[in-house]
């Protein structure tokens, strides 16, 4: 019988953060001012010779003093690096490029994002490489910063397919129409909440 066992190895400074912010750490749910987190895998199994361990893999993320990712580096079992991700950000910590390099410090990815006034994320491309774009995304917010429309794009910009979102005077989203390009139909999604507004 094989079995796998997570270690996590946590790096915290001597202070904690008091206040709530929606970075990085909120959403891997980390609480207190977190440097980096360490994952280790291992896997087991019971052998008529007894148990045997063996390293299977490891990561590394790495945050900044705001609590966002900066670096992300996965490692092979003898811990010789697989691949590393390095994260940019601007002034407001939008984050503006995502890089992926390999073993031997090549370029095997890049996205870029940009940004809305209003801090909202209105473009997205993935890059194979540095620089050969594999696909776009745009979307589009109305005045109350809801997503009323996204559209995907090819490696030469042609447009893919459109999705346009509905929704009540809540602000929740209430129904979702994608539009095939070149294509005779298109598809919806309808949503429904209850209650406190929980989506069912």
């Amino acid at each position: 019988m094989k079995y796998r066992i997570v270690l996590l190895m946590i790096a915290l400074p001597l202070f904690l953060v008091s206040e709530i912010e929606k970075n990085d750490l909120y959403w891997d749910r980390l609480k207190g001012s977190v440097k980096s987190v360490k994952v280790i895998v291992f896997d087991f199994a019971n052998t008529d010779e007894g148990s045997a361990k063996q390293k299977d893999y490891s990561s590394l993320c790495i945050y900044d003093e705001f609590g966002y990712k900066t670096e992300f580096n996965e490692y092979f079992f003898d811990d010789n690096l697989e691949n590393r991700t390095i994260y940019k950000y601007n002034d407001d910590n939008e984050i503006l490029e995502e890089i992926k390099y390999n073993f031997d410090d090549n370029i095997v990815s890049r996205t870029s994002y940009k940004y809305d006034d209003r801090g909202n994320e209105i473009e997205e491309i993935q890059y194979e490489g540095n620089d050969v774009v594999i696909y776009k995304i745009s979307h589009l917010f109305d005045a109350n910063d809801n997503k009323v429309k996204m559209e995907f794009y090819d490696a030469k910009f042609n447009l893919l397919d459109t999705s346009f979102n509905e929704y009540n005077d809540n602000g929740k989203l209430i129904k979702t129409n994608l539009v095939i390009s070149n294509a005779v139909y298109s598809s919806f999604v309808f949503y429904k909440y209850y209650g406190e507004g929980k989506l069912i």
